[in-house]
């Protein structure tokens, strides 16, 4: 079994004033069996749940199309996750509040974030 590799990574957080603040965050790279792992997993959800929905009268036409769909799209989009964020932390570019950045199953930059206290949405990235 691979070990689990975490990495810490610096990142910056830019506002609608284009001002720019810097912080960290600690990142799990995945192994390609926990990749697969999880979507397999979601998708036997998916399947599962339109499997179940053959059984609703009238709404079947339209539910079970819908899972099935989502269940592939879900897997594709898992497929292509290679690291899951583990924690980090930024000071907000107008206030200099902390911005506590939550967990991410499936990390995607740039990250989207609300500061607590003035409220300003926060562009996250990798400096």
């Amino acid at each position: 079994m691979m070990e689990h590799q975490e990495r810490t990574e610096k990142i910056i957080a830019r506002s609608f004033v284009e001002q720019v603040t810097e912080g960290t965050a600690t990142v799990r790279d995945l192994s390609p069996s926990e990749i697969l792992r999880s979507a397999l997993k979601q998708l036997a959800i998916f399947w599962g749940a339109a499997l179940f929905a053959v059984l609703i009268p009238i709404l079947h036409f339209v539910l079970v199309p819908t899972f099935f769909g989502l269940g592939i799209y879900l897997f594709t989009r898992t497929m292509k996750a290679k690291s899951t964020l583990i924690s980090g932390s930024v000071a907000c570019p107008v206030c200099s509040e902390k911005i506590v950045i939550s967990r991410q199953k499936q990390l995607r930059w740039p990250l989207e974030e609300r500061c607590q206290k003035c409220q300003s949405r926060v562009t996250i990235g990798i400096s």
